[in-house]
């Protein structure tokens, strides 16, 4: 029986057993009807149980419907096992209160007790429902999980564009096996085209891989940040449903974290779990405001030492663990410099950066100002300055304007604004030479990563997150000088809110000139330099092992008591 002939029988049986005039017991010759029709194979009962569920709140909406009749048909079929539902364990989409039946009924209350029905439950079905009893009270309608998804999550995986490079010849990383599989519910901004979707994306793809039982849960952004990638949103779990395992990790920053608890959302739910946070910082020291937070979680996953050690100095409680991100780059990825308008006579260099991120904390202008030193008006070099979501907030208007002021001084540097989708943007790095971040501090530097694993070399800010993959022989390291944070553009670095010594580093603009004119003058040190840096990365990626955050989550459910697979 396909699903429309399903949903139309349905509709007949209930009109038919549940009219004004049947004297019998409606509840059960409804169910007797329904029963044989039920599929055997999971995923159509799952879609059939929906169609019940759909008419069942259709009759809580109308007032002419006997809408305690269908929550009793409804119960009594997964009571009775008939349906199976979409997520194990059919308690939370039980719509018969029990406890609220029997409060409110003290006549129901005593006849149970006295044994004359076997619950109250027993008195809805055989007369309760026909005689208008409140089965309930108000509740919200349940919004379903989706159903479940004609592919697995390995066939989703299977299918997902890109690969963890292990050498320069594109080889994927070997996944070691886990001893024993481990459910997690990965929250996180799954579509979303930020640095945080990005690790999100990364990390589903490298658990899956690694033998775990995923269950992602995307959370909407507000504006148009969300939506940019759905390549496995049939996998997604809707706020709406709890989330089916016993370990949550939140793929985002505590202020999100909160955001989220805040709004009570079924599949955000931090009670009678192990709760483990993947955070990004870029300061050696977390915001104060940051710590009660964190220290609600009973592990916390570092992608670098730097970041580690802030964690370690601030927070107390949670174990803090260290392990490197998975990075997997589009497979295919080829130079492309007509379509972005790079003559072929020129070395192209690229700085990239989030303006949501806080431009002066990601530093273009110090990117600018070394370009300008080293070329001038020099035609043979060319500076693209790429700028991720430049109009997402108006308040970014007079920043990118002041970007566009300083590009404007030389006639080789241009801003590149457009919004590309995550594959282009790598297309733009692959077709450029070399890439300049003179930042003044980073949590990691994931446009770094992406760049020296297209084997491109970089010029960069020897300070903060990045020091856990670059080193002298596979980058252009730039000294510097730690100075108070100030000019801040994002409330995340303002003060009052950080620690009154908060300090980041000034790149030295000379020293980045001088690497932009030797990178510049020397095709082969490029060469050189780029192929160092993507064997390192290579090899970065081989030391990642799941068993390291599997022990981590197992550490923490040992000391709280909490049983796991």
């Amino acid at each position: 029986m396909n699903l429309e002939d399903f949903r139309a029988l349905t509709a007949a049986v209930c009109a038919d057993c549940f009219a004004p005039d049947v004297q019998a017991t409606p509840v059960q010759a409804a169910v007797d009807r329904l029963r044989p029709v039920i599929a055997d194979d999971s995923r159509q009962q799952e879609l059939q149980y929906r169609a019940l569920r759909d008419l069942v709140e259709s009759a809580a909406r109308r007032e002419d419907a006997p809408y305690g009749l269908y929550v009793a048909l409804h119960d009594r079929l997964l009571r009775d096992g008939v349906f199976r539902p979409p997520l194990d364990g059919a308690d939370h989409l039980l719509l018969f209160d029990e406890r609220f039946y029997l409060d409110l009924h003290e006549d129901i209350a005593a006849a149970v007790a006295a044994g004359q029905y076997a619950d109250g439950f027993d008195h809805f079905v055989r007369c309760g429902a026909q005689e208008g009893r409140r089965p309930h009270p108000w509740r919200a309608a349940l919004r379903l999980a989706p159903p479940a998804p004609a592919r697995s999550a390995a066939e989703v995986v299977a299918t997902l564009p890109g690969e963890r490079r292990l050498a320069t010849n594109g080889i994927h990383a070997p996944i070691r096996p886990l001893p024993r599989p481990l459910g997690i519910n990965l929250i996180g901004f799954h579509s979303a085209n930020l640095g945080l979707g990005v690790s999100a994306r990364h990390y589903y793809r490298f658990l899956v891989e690694s033998g775990l039982d995923v269950c992602p849960i995307e959370v909407p952004l507000p504006g148009v940040r969300s939506g940019h990638d759905t390549s496995y949103a049939d996998q997604w779990l809707p706020l709406e449903v709890p989330a089916p395992h016993a370990v949550n990790l939140f793929v985002m920053n505590p202020k999100d974290i909160t955001a989220q608890l805040a709004h009570h959302h079924p599949a955000v739910d931090l009670a009678g779990r192990i709760n483990v946070a993947l955070v990004f910082w870029e300061l050696p020291r977390l915001p104060p405001s940051w710590c009660p937070h964190l220290e609600r979680m009973d592990a916390l996953i570092a992608p670098s030492d730097f970041l580690k050690y802030a964690m370690l100095m601030d927070v107390a409680g949670p174990v803090v663990r260290e392990l490197p991100h998975p990075m997997y780059v589009p497979a295919g990825l080829a130079p492309d410099r007509q379509r972005f308008g790079i003559a072929e006579d020129v070395v192209a260099f690229v700085c990239c950066f989030e303006m949501a991120s806080d431009i002066n904390r990601k530093n273009p202008f110090a990117a600018i100002e070394a370009f300008e030193r080293a070329f001038a008006g020099d035609r043979r070099a060319e500076l693209i300055v790429k700028v991720n979501n430049p109009r997402w907030d108006p308040g970014f208007e007079p920043h990118l304007e002041r970007l566009h002021a300083a590009a404007r001084r030389c006639p080789n540097i241009r801003v590149f604004d457009q919004v590309l989708p995550y594959r282009d943007v790598l297309a733009l790095f692959a077709s450029c030479d070399a890439l300049i971040s003179l930042h003044r501090a980073e949590g990691l530097g994931l446009v770094m990563m992406e760049a020296m694993t297209l084997g491109k070399p970089v010029i960069a800010t020897a300070w903060s997150g990045n020091m856990a993959f670059t080193t002298e022989s596979n980058a252009c390291l730039v000294g510097f000088d730690l100075v108070p944070v100030h000019n801040s553009t994002q409330a995340a670095y303002a003060r009052g809110v950080l620690h009154d010594d908060a300090r980041w580093a000034d790149a030295r603009i000379d020293e980045a000139a001088h690497w932009l004119r030797r990178l510049a003058d020397d095709r082969a040190l490029r060469e050189r330099i780029g192929a160092r840096a993507a064997a390192d990365l290579a090899d970065y990626q081989r030391r990642i092992d799941a068993n390291e955050l599997v022990n981590a989550i197992r550490n923490a459910a040992d000391r709280r008591g909490i049983a796991l697979p």
